[in-house]
């Protein structure tokens, strides 16, 4: 294997992960270090002249490089003056040196010219003295010169090059050209290296061996002094030194107009080229058509003209916009209407202004020599068409006039029916994606009407079309405007818009170490590297791939739906109580059970032993209902797995789209499944032959809820069949809507509906069978009304009866949604990274990202620990997970989800959480620890009842919340939270009149839930994260300029430390350094690596003792004990006290599984079936951690090993606590 001849760096990443002896082999920061080189500015000179001689040194080098830039654009025609050397090179670096000059062949300079001018180190040779003006000057003259001539030998050595990012390489005068007389060097009398190389190696008698896998140049059309204006460009000069490369497929240019008068015959040089980009330029169309026409097969155009946000041109005062054509423009568009991919165009300013229909516009006649030629009428007629004769056409973005027109197009007789155009109609076949630049409503009522009749129909009447952009929401076209140069600093100008290159050339500590730049925006090629593809039948003990929304989720087995398993569809609101207990005991009888606090008798929620049921009952209840089982029926009975072969599933997370196909007794079957962020709707497509036939046909089925023992604490499959009498399903009749059908589930206190729809041109018929009895009573059928081998429909889950959107609809806006929601928020790829276990971490992260989002963004309540999949703790959720759910949202940017969350959940709860804190003697408001939001009880527990480490989680949440927006609101949404959770905190502690300090407990429990709590006192975690949290409500409380309660500070600054034994931190109070031999102590010891981990900064601990204490843990904790989200907060605070392989270690453990679709498992001795959504939501937020750093951090990726085999790139992540 060549490695040069990748085309991609990252392949050899990949190669290298995979195999050990290519990954010795390589030396991958070398290539990532050597991969593009840029010459723009006089500090880039030096760093490009050091990669040369390391080049020439070690000539493999050179084939690592593959992108170059050199802008370094003559701006007058001054001769380079021969100077001293300002270098001092050893004779054989000289040799080297000089070797490269006459490999790179013709320069138009001697050869000790061009070593004169690679020998000078600074192009600012002449002293202030002589004037300010001759001083700048000579630095240009001088500079121009010297980085052209590096970046000819660059070209001369690195043979892989594929993109060019050039300057204009010439002198760009303003004077009238022609073929004949180009004014290149010879007019100026001037040559210049680049220019000169570029022409040697284009010409068509000689071959030179160089730049000869070029693929893309990109000119700047722009000199350094006129970063706003249009520059005036001799691109024919430009592309005459680049057409000949044999593998050249795209050329772009940016902010220019054309030359007055400027004649152009370009010809056909080769066929490779097919990407024509002219990026917010001013251009006629006798400049535009033979460039266009002289293009064998175009691919993508571009063309846009005019200021667009900011990145814009103007032109000079007294200029004015170039003369264009439309009709001409379409005509040579229409050259290419079956190989044309991609059209931008945004030239709806020359379009009002001035639109030509003669028929004086010239394009270039392929093949014919000599002058221009203007179309006569017969080859007018030949070139009729319109938009929708563009058959591959795919991306569209164009302005609203040039639609309408480009819509109307051009025939050989007129058109008298313009106005009764149907836009859908008018659209190209395969278009994907449609943006309309321009439209304002209001201005043009027939451009209303249309545009609303696209928007309406287009999901229905034109299937490939996924998205329409720009009517709902306007987006600004491009203006072009006349202004005298501005005085002051060009500040709507980025000098840097058109690069998004990883490196200059000069290096930097981050990049020495392997750390990487952002990567610009979430990466389909990343995200969809890792789909989850399947192709063997899955049993119950596999984890379901679903879609959802984080309210709703729809779990689906090997046929894309709930066939052969009867997985779940689980929701935020569907909930369920439980028959009341028949033993004759009653809820009101339930008030706890007392335990002896501090010298009175306290009632906790602990399970009463003289009342069982009632207590069960309370734990149980309410419970999360599965809303209903949609599955395939084959000749009448529920299609078996045994009916099942060669099964095909695969995620596309990018789209958020379960494509399933499979065989039912030799005959193909495919199913594509798709959620709504918009509505807990699922939508289905079905296409088979056994459909058209019968024998298929879609199944829909209702469970019941069991009496919650605990026997039903996990449901991998929720809901049982077994009690058909005890609730009822019927049809809902739906008028005269044929499209839509209604099923009516009530189950006691609890009802929904499930509304379904199809598209009106493929309608179906929803059954049950007449006088059903037993399972039967809720079994429905949904079949085609006429033969078809096709069938699709949307199921919308609900409270209420209400009409679904289309399948259609759903499939476009999700896909589109899914698209949105991996674009925005935060990003990071580790693809490059040579480091083994990146491409599973970077897999973690990635399927880590779908599931929370569909698992757990659920709206003012936080998820149950097996998320949307199944019941885990019969659906409830606990109180101190909600960090390790949620923190995450606001580390990783998407604090939208957050706020969708909280302190909406801590209000429901905080009336039933003030009740409960007096009933038991305290102040303020006690959260619970396990439950839901409809009644805000907290079910009776062992542990329950004696957690104390949910109690502070609100300071922490609020601060997330206020670090993601720092205003004043913030602090105000989260006042009567914090407030009711301090006033308890303080409330609780118990003055130890013997210490003089406050305690915690007993009894409690701890994170741990494995100290005797009747003896456990002072926390270690418990009591330090009491500090913080009253510390940061007192915070609050001054920004917002509210009095402090006093109890409040003087609880915080008398409360016990954490206790420390032997110069290291101990659990509880109490304890003597033998502990750490004490098995059932130490096989979970978590919480003291909390004190440095999860836990921000805090008085009460003391970093020196807290290293010391995360090392001995680090010793005595079996890796085989370590179990659900231990592995999280381990990397958290190995990378927060320097140890960072330690921080890889953990979360690249072969121990802590990942399924197949990325689901973490809990692990340990817990009996919890997989999902473990905390494993996945902490795993994320201790990537954050690692990759963004935390309060206090610094550097790049401060958790990462800074030795070259992490490379991590990221965006967009926040900083944690």
């Amino acid at each position: 294997m060549i490695l040069s001849y990748l085309d991609n760096y990252k392949d050899i990443v990949a190669l290298s992960v995979q195999d050990r002896r290519l990954r010795n082999l390589c030396d991958l920061t070398t290539c990532r270090k050597y991969r593009r080189i840029r010459i723009r500015d006089d500090e880039h000179l030096n760093p490009a002249f050091d990669f040369l001689l390391s080049i020439l040194r070690n000539p493999r080098l050179g084939s690592y490089v593959r992108h170059l830039e050199v802008d370094r654009q003559p701006m007058c025609g001054d001769n380079y003056e021969k100077t001293e050397w300002q270098r001092n090179l050893g004779d054989g670096d000289l040799e080297k040196l000089k070797q490269a000059i006459e490999v790179a062949h013709y320069t138009g300079y001697d050869d000790d010219v061009i070593l004169n001018m690679v020998m000078q180190s600074n192009p600012d040779i002449v002293p202030i003295s002589e004037g300010l003006h001759r001083k700048q000057h000579v630095k240009i003259v001088r500079g121009t010169y010297i980085g052209q001539a590096i970046a000819v030998l660059l070209m001369a050595v690195c043979p892989e090059l594929e993109s060019l990012v050039l300057g204009i390489p010439f002198r760009n005068p303003g004077q009238r050209m022609n073929p004949d007389n180009h004014p290149d060097n010879a007019a100026t009398g001037v040559a210049f290296p680049l220019h000169e190389f570029l022409r040697a190696v284009n010409h068509p008698q000689v071959k030179w061996p160089h730049l000869q896998q070029v693929r893309t140049v990109e000119f700047l059309g722009r000199p350094y002094l006129s970063k706003k204006w249009y520059s005036k460009c001799d691109f024919y000069g430009c592309a005459k030194v680049v057409h000949g490369l044999p593998k050249l497929e795209r050329v772009s240019i940016d902010g220019m107009t054309e030359i007055s008068d400027q004649y152009l015959a370009v010809r056909p040089k080769q066929r490779h080229l097919s990407e024509l980009e002219f990026h917010h330029s001013d251009l006629s169309t006798i400049f535009l058509s033979p460039l266009m026409t002289s293009v064998h097969g175009l691919r993508k155009f571009t063309y846009t003209s005019g200021r667009i946000k900011g990145i814009g041109r103007f032109h000079r005062k007294g200029e004015h916009t170039r003369h264009f054509n439309a009709a001409t423009f379409l005509r040579c568009l229409l050259r290419h209407r079956h190989t044309l991919e991609v059209l931008d165009l945004d030239y709806d300013y020359q379009f009002r202004r001035k639109i030509h229909l003669s028929i004086e516009e010239f394009v270039w006649e392929p093949g014919i020599e000599g002058p221009r030629k203007p179309y006569s009428p017969s080859s007018r007629r030949k070139e009729a068409g319109s938009l929708k004769d563009f058959t591959a056409l795919t991306r569209l973005s164009i302005g609203v006039l040039s639609l309408f027109y480009f819509a109307q197009g051009l025939s050989r007789v007129p058109n008298p029916n313009i106005f009764k155009i149907d836009l859908v109609k008018a659209l190209p076949p395969n278009l994907q994606y449609l943006t309309i630049r321009g439209y304002k409503p209001g201005l043009n009522k027939w451009h209303d009407h249309k545009l609303a009749d696209l928007a309406r129909d287009f999901d229905v009447d034109h299937p490939s079309l996924l998205e329409v952009q720009g009517i709902e929401t306007p987006i600004p076209q491009g203006t072009i405007q006349a202004r005298s140069w501005p005085q002051g600093p060009d500040l709507d100008f980025k000098l840097d818009d058109w690069s998004d290159y990883d490196h200059s050339t000069g290096g930097t500590a981050a990049r020495n170490c392997g750390i990487g730049s952002p990567p610009g925006q979430a990466s389909e090629r990343i995200v969809s590297k890792y789909n989850v593809v399947r192709t063997s039948l899955i049993d119950n003990e596999t984890t379901p791939l679903q879609v959802g929304n984080g309210d709703f989720a729809f779990g689906v087995d090997n046929t894309g739906m709930q066939t052969f398993l009867p997985f779940n569809t689980l929701s935020s609101w569907g909930w369920h109580n439980d028959s009341l207990p028949t033993n004759g005991e009653q809820l009101s009888d339930y008030t706890g059970v007392p335990r002896l606090t501090h010298g009175r008798n306290v009632s906790y929620d602990i399970p009463d032993p003289d009342l069982p049921e009632v207590s069960q009952w309370l734990i149980g209840n309410p419970n999360r209902i599965n809303l209903g089982r949609i599955g395939l029926r084959y000749k009448d009975a529920t299609l078996s797995a045994g009916k099942v072969t060669d099964p095909r599933q695969e995620l596309d997370l990018w789209n958020g789209v379960i494509t399933s196909t499979f065989k039912v007794d030799g005959e193909d079957v495919k199913v594509v499944t798709q959620g709504d962020f918009e509505s807990d709707a699922v939508a289905f497509s079905i296409e088979s032959a056994l459909i058209e036939s019968g024998d298929l046909s879609v199944e829909l089925d209702f469970p019941y809820p069991p009496i919650h023992t605990t026997e039903y604490k996990y449901e991998v499959f929720v809901g049982v069949y077994d009690f058909p009498e005890n609730h009822t399903t019927t049809i809902v009749t739906s008028g005269r809507e044929s499209s839509t059908a209604h099923i009516y589930h009530e189950l006691q206190e609890t009802s929904y509906f499930v509304n379904l729809r199809w598209p009106s041109s493929s309608p179906l018929r929803l059954t049950q069978p007449r006088n059903a009895t037993g399972l039967a009573k809720h079994r429905y059928t949904l079949n085609p009304r006429s033969q078809k081998s096709s069938l699709s429909f949307t199921a919308l889950f609900s409270p209420a009866q209400s009409t679904p959107a289309p399948p259609a609809k759903i499939r476009r806006r999700n896909s589109l949604a899914w698209n949105k929601y991996w674009k925005t928020g935060g990003f990071m790829d580790l693809t490059s990274s040579p480091h083994p276990s990146a491409n599973e971490l970077q897999r973690r992260i990635i399927l880590s990202q779908y599931h929370v989002r569909v698992n757990s963004a659920a709206t003012g309540q936080s998820p149950q620990e097996s998320g949307l999949m199944n019941n885990g703790w019969y659906g409830k959720f606990h109180m101190e997970m909600v960090v390790w759910h949620n923190a995450h949202w606001v580390t990783w940017g998407r604090h939208e989800y957050f706020d969708a969350i909280f302190p909406a959940l801590y209000e429901t709860l905080l009336p039933s959480s003030i009740e409960r804190a007096a009933k038991m003697g305290w102040e303020g408001a006690r959260w619970p620890k396990m439950t839901e939001t409809n009644t805000g009880v907290s079910s009776p527990g062992g542990i329950n009842g004696l957690l104390l480490w949910q109690q502070p989680h609100p300071m922490y949440l609020a601060s997330l919340s206020y670090k993601a927006s720092p205003t004043r609101e913030a602090l105000r949404k989260w006042d009567r939270v914090i407030t009711a959770t301090a006033d308890y905190m303080a409330s609780y502690a118990w003055f130890n009149e013997s210490s003089g300090l406050y305690d915690l407990g007993p009894p409690s429990y701890g994170v741990t839930e494995n100290t005797p709590p009747s003896e456990t006192r002072n926390l270690a975690y418990e009591i330090a994260y009491w500090r913080y949290a009253l510390d940061t409500a007192i915070s609050f409380k001054e920004a917002l300029g509210h009095p402090i309660p006093q109890p409040w500070s003087t609880v915080a600054t008398h409360l016990s430390p954490p206790p420390i034994v032997s110069d290291l931190y101990a659990v509880y109070s109490g304890l003597n350094s033998s502990w750490w031999s004490d098995y059932s102590l130490t096989d979970d010891p978590r919480s003291l690596i909390m004190l440095q981990g999860i836990l921000p900064d805090t008085p009460a601990v003391d970093e020196i003792i807290a290293k010391k204490t995360a090392d001995k843990v680090d010793e005595v904790w079996r890796d085989e004990d370590i179990r659900g989200w231990g592995r999280v907060v381990l990397a958290i605070n190995s990378a927060r006290i320097g140890e960072r392989e330690r921080a890889v270690r953990h979360l690249t453990s072969e121990r802590w599984v990942f399924d197949d679709a990325g689901f973490a498992v809990r692990g340990g001795d817990g009996g919890t079936p997989p999902p473990f959504m905390p494993g996945n939501a902490g795993y994320l937020l201790a990537i954050a951690y690692m990759a963004a750093g935390w309060e206090g951090s610094e550097g790049h990726a401060p958790g990462f090993p800074d030795d070259g085999s992490w490379i991590v790139r990221h965006e967009g992540l926040l900083k944690a606590l």
